[in-house]
């Protein structure tokens, strides 16, 4: 039989030279079930990845322009076309694409991309809408403590700017129901709500952190999470998302950023419909890579262009039983 992947896409006028682009999976084939990895490319360089459910929702947000999306999945079904971006308001696009023959998506072909359309030390600035000088790249939120309930999931900030969600956001805002640790938005089941976003980083820290190998880098955020008391699938989550996708260098500098900068920078609103109360535990691992063909980066300019003056202390923390919490890790860059 064949098979089809569908991918529609509707497009919402943001701004003056920007769009929000919603798109939603749908596959007339029972065989095609499992989560999708979804593309945006532009001229080979991957601005977004995105993991999404059968049947599930996302949103980027792009500049005016032409770009190709892909859609993959462990079933064979598959997606690929272009797309482009006006200044106009756009219709509402469904795509549709036959599983078998197709070309090798971008997924195939650049399987080792960077998290983001990468310059020299960060994200390039200029591939992206809204302002802000730190990239969040897929920041991803777990509950657990709680089995099941209605809640809603707000971001206030005024000054942070979504780029891209897994599932949708309205306003900055999501609302589903929460069973034995998943998301359950728009009859669709979720493992976890991932996002990317744009920041300023005036209320991050630049002078406590770590330096060192990607090696060191990776076990260092390990046993952060570890520490943190993080669920087992977040860091299962992070050497799976991320094995492969820290862009080369000699070394890096990690300059954690948790509560006390993320409940300024991105502050939450979270809810149930019981008023049960929801504890958070947020950390957010800004990396900088420190050489580049023999040249230090970043320049001096730049916020974070010398090491941290001291090693950042993991702590150990005990978990409340019965206590619903909200956990949330995450991975950025600086834009250049």
């Amino acid at each position: 039989m064949k098979s089809f992947l569908f991918l529609s896409l509707v497009f919402f006028n943001l701004a003056l030279k920007a769009e929000i682009i919603e798109l939603k999976l749908k596959s007339d084939s029972p065989s095609c079930k499992g989560l999708s990895q979804v593309l945006i490319t532009q001229d080979k360089t991957v601005l977004y990845q995105l993991e999404v459910p059968m049947n599930g929702t996302g949103q980027v947000h792009l500049l005016t322009g032409n770009y190709q999306v892909d859609a993959t999945n462990k079933d064979g079904c598959s997606f690929q076309d272009i797309i482009q971006i006006t200044d106009l308001p756009n219709k509402p696009l469904e795509i549709k694409l036959n599983s078998t023959p197709r070309k090798p998506t971008a997924a195939e072909a650049m399987p080792n991309s960077s998290p983001c359309g990468w310059g020299t030390f960060g994200c390039s600035g200029n591939l992206y809408p809204h302002s802000g000088n730190i990239a969040l790249a897929r920041p991803n939120f777990y509950f657990s403590g709680k089995d099941e309930g209605k809640f809603k999931l707000k971001f206030t900030g005024e000054s942070f700017d979504l780029l891209g969600s897994v599932p949708n956001f309205k306003e900055k805002e999501i609302s589903g129901e929460l069973r034995k640790g998943s998301v359950y938005n728009d009859n669709t089941w979720y493992p976890y709500i991932s996002y990317s976003a744009r920041i300023d980083d005036g209320h991050f820290q630049n002078t406590n952190g770590f330096c060192g190998t990607k090696k060191e880098m990776y076990e260092f955020v390990l046993e952060g999470l570890k520490k943190y008391e993080f669920p087992n699938e977040a860091r299962t989550d992070f050497i799976k998302s991320w094995s492969a996708k820290i862009p080369e260098a000699a070394r890096y500098c990690v300059y954690p950023q948790v509560n006390a900068q993320l409940d300024k920078a991105a502050p939450l609103e979270i809810t149930f419909d019981d008023k049960t109360q929801v504890r958070t535990e947020r950390i957010f691992y800004l990396m900088v890579p420190q050489y580049y063909k023999g040249k230090r980066i970043p320049t001096d300019a730049n916020k974070y262009a010398d090491k941290p003056k001291t090693i950042w202390k993991n702590y150990s923390r005990t978990v409340i039983p019965k206590t619903t919490y909200l956990y949330e890790w995450g991975i950025g860059f600086i834009f250049e």
